[in-house]
């Protein structure tokens, strides 16, 4: 097994603004400066030995030592943009990325090395080192921004080789590759934070009165994202499949091992769930986003399949009735909603594996 990678390589580039200057260039300059400003202040938080950043107006290029206190740090930043409504995607590759300043021997060495000896003598080259400024990275960064263009959604993708280096920071997710939402592409998406980000219930909170620490703040960045998305959907509908897929993840980084049985609905559930399936049954926006449908799939999948989980690790009769009977209450939960039942044929296997939607429609059947 390859030994990982002791830095990742990053390209980060702001998104809408070239719509954002259309509308208003103080709006398209204000958005740069708050990017830079919320950049440099999360990296006061970083050990300077830890990381390297070449800043290009509304992107950077970036090399980040991969250790905990990196992957916090990645999050706590789109955090902080999400909530300011400034929206971005980000490529994450294993790598270096060596930048080089353009100074006079590397400029000679880049004429020579296309043009022969024979030419460099006709240049001036303390004049244009002096005027021409940047700087030249390995060639690996070029598969950082090969990724990024790829990826259509908003937040960060991962490569395979990063994953598979340190699978607990990334969660699994889709993209969307039309406006109709039926085709996607799977891609690796950095996890949110279980304390700020996507809170769960804690079964040391007594009643429904009282929360677990960072619930309010989790709650008021979700509510604030589905807000963005869907400002978006209401300029144009396919706008929703770039925060979709962040949607998705949200809910794969998601607890919901704390999920209990009462009389009238489900109880422990984590913020996201209430975020999605509460506010579907109650705003007409949520439930009319398009590809709120495909969240829907995955919070049923996630649900079930923490209940499976627990299924396979008991063999006490009780607590199998109990789990099996939490497992029909889940799916009457998710019958309930708008549209749901009539769209569950044209569910994805991504989002809602054969088995989870097998055992819904057997729910179904039975009711």
């Amino acid at each position: 097994m390859a030994k990982p990678s002791s830095s990742m390589i990053g390209f980060i580039d702001l998104l809408g603004t070239k719509e954002s200057s259309r509308i208003s260039e103080d709006k398209f300059y204000g958005a740069i400066r708050k990017f830079l400003f919320t950049l440099v202040s999360e990296l006061r938080e970083l050990d300077p030995d830890t990381y390297v950043f070449q800043y290009l107006s509304d992107s950077a290029f970036f090399e980040l030592k991969t250790e905990t206190a990196s992957f916090e740090f990645l999050r706590t930043l789109r955090r902080r943009l999400f909530d300011q409504r400034i929206f971005f995607k980000c490529a994450l590759i294993p790598g270096q990325l060596r930048p080089q300043n353009l100074d006079r021997d590397f400029l000679e060495e880049i004429v020579k090395e296309n043009s022969g000896d024979y030419l460099a003598g006709s240049y001036d080259f303390d004049a244009i080192e002096k005027r021409l400024h940047g700087f030249f990275f390995s060639d690996e960064t070029i598969k950082a921004y090969l990724l990024h263009e790829l990826y259509k959604g908003v937040g960060f993708v991962a490569s395979d080789e990063l994953v598979r280096q340190f699978p607990t920071e990334f969660v699994k997710s889709i993209y969307y590759t039309s406006d109709t939402f039926k085709s996607a592409n799977s891609f690796n998406d950095l996890k949110f934070s279980s304390h700020r980000e996507v809170a769960g219930w804690s079964e040391d909170v007594e009643t429904e009165f009282s929360v677990p620490v960072g619930w309010t703040e989790s709650s008021a960045f979700i509510r604030n994202f589905i807000s963005s998305a869907e400002i978006a959907a209401y300029k144009r509908g396919s706008y929703a499949k770039y925060y979709i897929p962040t949607l998705i993840s949200m809910v794969r980084s998601s607890d919901f091992s704390t999920i209990q049985i009462s009389d009238k609905s489900l109880e422990g559930t984590p913020t996201i769930y209430r975020r999605i399936i509460n506010d579907a049954r109650r705003r007409k926006a949520v439930g009319n986003l398009k590809g709120i449908f495909d969240v829907q799939c995955v919070l049923l999948d996630e649900i079930l399949n923490s209940i499976s989980k627990l299924l396979s690790e008991t063999d006490i009769s009780e607590e199998i009735q109990e789990l099996e009977d939490m497992q029909e209450r889940v799916c009457r939960e998710f019958i309930l909603l708008p549209r749901f039942k009539g769209n569950i044929q044209h569910s994805k296997p991504r989002v809602l594996s054969p088995r989870n939607r097998e055992t819904f429609l057997e729910t179904i059947v039975r009711g």
